[in-house]
């Protein structure tokens, strides 16, 4: 009698780990890992590309499709993997654990040659060589302003903006189980509820 209860009151629990599964774990959400303020001028008072490169293959660069003018203030520019050949260049880069050369510009020419930094990690303020231990999903460039000013008796268009690493940090969350497994343990239960039900009570 109780091997027949036990049955019914497992049953649906069985069907629903089958087919269904446990709920997956929630992944940590995106934050920002570290930022940098840019600023840059041009002599060419339309507009130029602002561009993001980091050492050792110094061609591959961020941002560099897009002509900004100040009519893009206020505009974010992201590079991702949806987005970029390049960008699990930059990925691997910037989380090695090594310190590599960087370059920012802002010009006509999309060329390289603006300022350079020793490693990604003073860049972004970090006290680290660069974003190690975490993962980068995304590196975005706001431009913040456009500016006319004067600079050793040229006009210069100064272009202020910041540019950003998001992603995650810290322990990866638990996968989820595959339904491979979730298959394997309900087989498990539903041959113990077979046995129990060949069971017979004794007198």
């Amino acid at each position: 009698m109780w091997a027949t209860a036990f049955r019914r009151l497992l049953s649906p629990l069985l069907v629903f780990i089958t087919f269904v599964g446990l709920p997956a774990p929630a992944s940590a959400d995106r934050i920002t890992l570290g930022t940098a303020a840019i600023e840059h001028g041009s002599y060419d008072l339309t507009g130029g590309y602002f561009i993001f490169a980091v050492s050792p293959v110094i061609h591959r660069q961020l941002f560099n499709e897009v002509f900004l003018t100040p009519a893009d203030v206020g505009r974010t520019l992201v590079a991702d993997a949806s987005t970029d050949v390049d960008f699990a260049y930059f990925q691997w880069l910037l989380t090695n654990g090594v310190g590599n050369y960087n370059e920012t510009m802002f010009a006509t020419s999309r060329g390289i040659g603006g300022i350079g930094r020793e490693s990604e990690g003073p860049l972004f303020g970090l006290v680290t060589p660069d974003f190690a231990g975490s993962r980068i999903d995304a590196i975005t460039f706001t431009v913040n302003q456009f500016q006319v000013e004067p600079y050793f008796g040229d006009q210069v268009l100064w272009l202020r903006g910041t540019l950003s690493v998001l992603g995650e940090t810290g322990d990866a969350p638990a996968p989820t189980p595959e339904p491979g497994s979730m298959l394997l343990v309900g087989s498990g239960i539903a041959a113990v509820v077979a046995r129990l039900g060949r069971r017979r009570p004794t007198d």
